[in-house]
């Protein structure tokens, strides 16, 4: 449970409300007498002007209502991103549970695996391995489409890497209805030596 709800939340704002409503004020004044008119004079000449924001009555309420809008926003974006985040955790545990289930996940603490990179590993998972399971396959298509629609939903055209990415790339483009390509990690060195596969048309933008 997140430690953020919304009645936490609420709770928070009022807090912030209540306070900057029983900031401290400042008792009324005694009645003074007017000043004579040289004696107006005199104290313009001999003292700068009084700017609102310098200690006034209005210039420290202001300060005060702008840091509590400042405190009550920035705890909304807290929010916000902390049910971002609880989602994704949840997404990667289900595809982590997932991955488990079809045995993709391969522990060797003994004999460490090698990465592409060249890094030893203990660890690896065989992403190529959900090809094979028709709804798993399918849960992985609609959770990058949903990603792709949510981060980049200005998107014209898919492109994976090869040879990881093609198949999952070219399922991802076919439910978004877009132009597809893959990209290899060099040149071919026959036919036409292409490095990216495919044809994707540059589409104006206006």
């Amino acid at each position: 449970m997140s430690s953020n709800s919304p009645m936490q939340k609420q709770s928070a704002t009022s807090i912030c409300s209540s306070w900057m409503m029983s900031s401290p004020q400042e008792p009324p004044a005694s009645p003074v007498p007017k000043p004579s008119a040289s004696q107006e004079m005199s104290a313009s000449a001999s003292s700068p002007s009084a700017s609102p924001s310098h200690n006034s009555k209005t210039g420290c309420f202001s300060e005060i209502k702008i840091n509590c809008d400042l405190f009550c926003i920035s705890l909304d974006l807290h929010y916000l991103c902390t049910q971002i985040n609880v989602e994704v955790m949840e997404i990667k545990n289900q595809f982590a549970k997932k991955l488990m289930d079809i045995q993709a996940i391969k522990l060797q603490p003994n004999d460490p695996f090698t990465w592409a990179s060249g890094w030893k590993s203990p660890i690896y998972t065989d992403n190529r391995k959900t090809l094979s399971f028709p709804q798993l396959r399918s849960f992985v298509k609609l959770e990058l489409c949903h990603a792709i629609q949510k981060h980049f939903p200005e998107a014209e055209a898919v492109a994976g890497v090869a040879t990881g990415a093609i198949a999952q790339g070219a399922l991802v483009a076919d439910q978004l209805g877009l132009p597809y390509s893959y990209v290899r990690p060099k040149p071919k060195d026959h036919g036409m030596g292409n490095q990216v596969e495919g044809e994707i048309k540059k589409v104006p933008r206006w």
